[in-house]
This record gives structure tokens, sequence and C-alpha cells, in this order.
């Protein structure tokens, strides 16, 4: 009966912190633009890598550093959501960049709910 409710307690953890996250990832794209760019510098780190992307706005140059894919190369055309009163500002439009967050925690939240289900039975 312990793990049953501990699985629960972990569930619904796991469902309001992904439901929370994907809350502000809604509200992040219902203001923002999407914009084309160019990375210009790459920075290897560790873990990933650093991109700088350079990008037109109302007429003016603009650029910002976003995680990005070790894959990617100087010069690659890519597809940036800007967002004027959000921060980070700028987030690069991918699925990982996006989505990948809120969604494995929401994954992670019925995994734990229907292991605490299977465990009861």
């Amino acid at each position: 009966m312990k793990n049953i409710i501990t699985s629960v307690m972990l569930a619904v953890i796991f469902f309001a912190v992904g439901g929370y996250c994907l809350f502000q990832t809604i509200d992040y794209l219902k203001g923002a633009t999407p914009i084309d760019g160019a990375i210009t510098h790459i920075e290897i780190l560790r873990r990933g890598a650093r991109a700088t992307i350079s990008f037109e706005l109302a007429g003016q140059a603009q650029s910002a550093v976003v995680p990005v894919s070790r894959l990617r190369r100087v010069g690659d055309r890519v597809s940036v959501y800007y967002h004027s009163t959000k921060t980070p500002a700028v987030k690069l439009n991918s699925f990982t960049s996006i989505w990948l967050f809120p969604l494995g925690f929401l994954a992670a939240g019925l995994v734990s709910l229907i292991l605490g289900v299977i465990k009861r039975q």
C-alpha cells in the first residue's frame, strides 16, 4: 500500500511540474514571433553546444545565444521564436528546445501512475 501511495504522489508531482512547464511553453509561444536566422558562431561545451544566432527584427540586426545540437554548423539557417517580454527572449524552434522538458515530465507522471496501478494488482 505504501508503494502505491508513493507512486501516485510521484505521479502527481511529475504531472504538476509537466503541466506548469507546458503552460509556460504555450504562453511563450502565444506571444512569440517566428523568425529565420543563421548561426554565426558555435561554442562547444562539455554537454552540447551554444550558438550565436543572427537574425533581423523590425529592420534591425539582432543576435542571441541559444543551446544547440553539436551537429549544427556555422552558416546553418535556423528558425527561432522571439518574445520581447519573456526570458529567454529567443528560443530555437525545435522539438527539443520547446517541448521535450514539459512532455518528458508528463510522460514520467504517466509512467509513475501506471506503475502504481500495476503494483496494486
